[in-house]
């Protein structure tokens, strides 16, 4: 399976547990809304492999290192957002939080679509920077 198809799977299953989740009404539907979410992670590991294949070996310390400082500062954003969301929309619904976050994963989604369209596919992963191999590295010392 490629790995676009491993992070729709991943970014669909969220989107079913937030919208399972959004509607239940008993704890018997709280409990199998968990369900869903066991793919929730894939996307995550998945787009960090689609990541590190496209840059230099070098240069992917710096890379990982951005990513967890998105993730971090996305998660702590994400959850004043959501609170405030909550708190202003739960007399009115109180699952409204779950079904703008089932919303908003369909812009991951799309951007995944554009990519698979435009034949960006496994084979044609390139590095930005080619890497040198340790021969010719070692032919050019004096």
């Amino acid at each position: 399976m490629e790995d676009i198809h491993m992070a729709f799977i991943g970014i669909l299953t969220t989107m079913t547990g937030m919208a399972m989740t959004a509607f239940a009404r008993t704890t018997l539907m709280m409990f199998l809304a968990r369900v869903p979410f066991l793919f929730t992670i894939v996307p995550f590991s998945v787009l960090r492999s689609m990541l590190s294949k496209v840059v230099h070996s070098t240069e992917q310390g710096t890379l990982f290192a951005c990513i967890a400082f998105l993730e971090t500062l996305g998660g702590v954003i994400a959850v004043s957002t959501f609170n405030g969301i909550y708190s202003a929309t739960v007399a009115w619904y109180p699952g409204f939080p779950f079904l703008l976050s089932a919303g908003l994963l369909l812009l991951p989604a799309i951007s995944l679509c554009v990519v698979k369209c435009t034949s960006w596919n496994e084979g044609s992963y390139e590095l930005l920077i080619q890497e040198e191999s340790s021969e010719d590295a070692s032919d050019r010392r004096p």
